[in-house]
């Protein structure tokens, strides 16, 4: 860019020559830096995947990845109209007096519409982020019931694995008490179940790997308790990333709407700036 830029000062080339070329050069600059970044955007689900085996399928990541990539576009635009401004201010990116005006009517209206951009996204923002504290995968998950602790108990001593790993399991697992000492698998499995209240209601041995979490039920009813599996949440958690990407999207509609009725309102002319 250096040496594209040095070429402007040619003194061949006159003031109005020198300024195109100038502006040509700042274009080309900014599109290869904003490409960069586009490619990061759209990259960026598959770093954010929550774990390096994780991963994302095909559909999951070209979903996130428009997210991503519209969020940037709305990111990259609010930047140039900062960045703009400034080259222009500064006299870096020369404008004729014709442009000059045009440039001046079209940021402010750019401001105007990047200030509600703004305040759009603040809304939406608060909204998301009440949903996010107020539920959890838990609160989409079909679960299991039981009405009583010796249903609960036989669902958690019965021996099932959480599938999630293709491999062969060692039969052979010695477990040791805090103190380094070999204890029976029965002892080191148990685990005891208290109510509301706090009472030991009773104890079993947890053997079912597929448990993820469990939780009593309501005042109304305290001796329901609701158990979670792994595939139970792994169903939760999927609806709630359905959720969240629903919030992008209302992100990536206001920005639609505000560049529609940019390029509506906007002065036209043959220079871009």
């Amino acid at each position: 860019m250096n040496t594209a830029w040095t070429g402007s000062l040619d003194e061949s080339l006159d003031s109005k020559e020198a300024d195109a070329y100038k502006r040509s050069v700042i274009r080309r600059a900014r599109l290869v830096f904003y490409t960069g970044v586009l490619l990061l955007a759209v990259t960026l689900p598959l770093i954010l995947a929550g774990g390096p085996y994780l991963g994302l399928n095909a559909g999951s990541w070209f979903s996130w990845s428009l997210l991503f990539g519209g969020l940037a576009l709305v990111a990259l635009f609010i930047f140039n109209l900062l960045l703009t401004h400034l080259l222009v201010k500064k006299r870096i990116y020369p404008l004729d007096p014709g442009q000059e005006a045009r440039h001046h009517v079209n940021e402010a209206l750019k401001r105007r519409l990047t200030l509600t951009f703004v305040l759009a996204f603040f809304v939406i923002f608060i909204a998301q982020a009440l949903v996010n504290d107020q539920l959890d995968s838990s609160s989409f998950s079909p679960g299991t019931s039981f009405a009583d602790f010796e249903s609960f108990k036989a669902f958690m001593e019965k021996e099932e694995a959480a599938d999630l790993y293709d491999g062969q399991f060692s039969s052979n697992v010695e477990y040791y008490d805090e103190e380094g000492r070999p204890i029976p698998e029965e002892e080191a499995l148990r685990e005891y179940f208290y109510d509301r209240d706090g009472q030991l209601v009773g104890s079993y041995i947890a053997r079912n790997q597929t448990v993820a979490l469990f939780q009593l039920g309501s005042d109304q009813d305290p001796f329901l308790i609701r158990l979670h599996t792994v595939l139970d949440l792994a169903h939760g958690h999927r609806i709630l990333d359905l959720i969240n990407l629903g919030f992008g999207l209302i992100y990536l509609a206001v920005a639609v709407v505000l560049l529609a009725v940019y390029y509506k309102k906007r002065q036209p002319g043959p220079v871009r700036n």
